[in-house]
């Protein structure tokens, strides 16, 4: 996820790879099996102000979407695994798709991969960014 973010934010990294990097937030509610943003502002604290946005999802100013979108047109892999509880395989694809087509012109740079094999880079998730 940081990642993702210094490549929003800072021109001079050429491209960024995200292994397990994201679920997106707004679509990302208590009804989720990913424990929904609790996860990130109660469980862990890893963002506390995300609590201001508990039940008002759809709220949250921005999404992993427009971060896509600020990357671009640099190169960007994401890989998302297929069995972890706290990713959303399908909404990490449709939020990828999103903001590839934010900035069509880049689109034949950026790719997504999925894994079935839970937060580890063993077990043939090391092709995608090989052959990336």
């Amino acid at each position: 996820m940081v990642g993702l973010y210094a490549a929003a934010l800072d021109d001079r990294i050429a491209t960024v790879a995200s292994f397990s990097g994201f679920t997106p937030l707004r679509s990302d509610t208590d009804a989720k099996p990913t424990g929904g943003i609790r996860r990130l502002f109660e469980w862990h604290a890893l963002q506390p102000h995300l609590g201001l946005f508990h039940c008002r999802e759809d709220d949250i100013p921005y999404d992993f979407d427009d971060v896509l979108a600020l990357i671009a047109p640099r190169p960007c892999l994401i890989v998302s695994p297929l069995r972890d509880r706290g990713a959303d395989p399908e909404a990490v694809v449709s939020y990828f798709n999103e903001g590839s087509i934010r900035y069509r012109h880049a689109a034949n740079d950026t790719q997504s991969a999925s894994g079935t094999i839970p937060h580890t880079f063993g077990g043939g998730m090391g092709g995608p960014p090989a052959n990336w």
